[in-house]
């Protein structure tokens, strides 16, 4: 028994060396000292976001319908299956973009996931900006909860769901508005640390269970 105690032991102190070691990620100068800081450093130290060819953050710039995608695609581990992904959508209005080609691949696993749709006049509108509302809906289906907002008030259901979540915390939430790079940092690595649901049912039996897993330890 005091064997083992002695491993245990051992085994904790190694646990506790090597969560102090690790690479160590400056955050960019425009958001360092900042509200921004802590989930931008996290962001990009996971490739969930990317920073600009200066180094810069940008926190103030308005985040594209696709850029959004592709983040939250980014967030639940699914980068190298978008990058096989890509190629042509169901999208007309992407697939004659040039621009929009690198994030196919990305919108063709959230479509077909029911992370995010098109607009009834069938374009996706990559280009667009995404509001506050829109981007909380994707992590909601993101995270399997779009169950519990189908049929809810718009957007109202969604943005009463995401606070009850934490996925807000911090925000000043305009629902229609454009969201930044910085607030949508902010409220992807909230996301992070939610527990995900899981179907457990389908059908008439149609249930959802936590599953006690986010999205970062995926």
């Amino acid at each position: 028994m005091q064997g083992f105690k002695k491993v245990l032991v051992a085994l904790l102190v190694v646990a506790t060396i090597l969560g102090t070691i690790g690479p160590v990620f400056a955050a960019p100068a425009d958001v360092a000292g900042t509200k921004y800081e802590d989930a931008a450093v996290r962001l990009l130290a996971l490739g969930i976001f990317k920073g600009d060819d200066k180094g810069n953050f940008n926190p103030d710039m308005p985040i594209t319908r696709a850029e959004a995608t592709a983040i939250v695609i980014r967030a639940l581990g699914l980068e190298k299956s978008a990058e096989l992904m890509k190629g042509v959508t169901k999208f007309a209005d992407v697939n004659a973009d040039a621009g929009l080609q690198w994030a196919t691949g990305a919108i063709n696993i959230a479509v077909s996931s029911g992370i995010v749709n098109g607009y009834p006049d069938g374009r996706f509108g990559g280009r667009d900006n995404v509001t506050y509302a829109q981007l909380a809906k994707m992590v909601l289906y993101a995270l399997n909860y779009g169950i519990t907002v189908e049929g809810g008030i718009w957007p109202t259901a969604v943005l009463a769901k995401a606070d009850d979540l934490g996925i807000m915390d911090g925000l000043t939430v305009v629902a229609n508005a454009a969201i930044t790079r910085g607030d949508a940092a902010k409220m992807l690595d909230n996301a992070l640390d939610v527990n995900s649901l899981r179907q457990t049912g389908y059908g008439d039996l149609k249930q959802f269970e936590e599953t006690g897993e986010t999205m970062l330890q995926k």
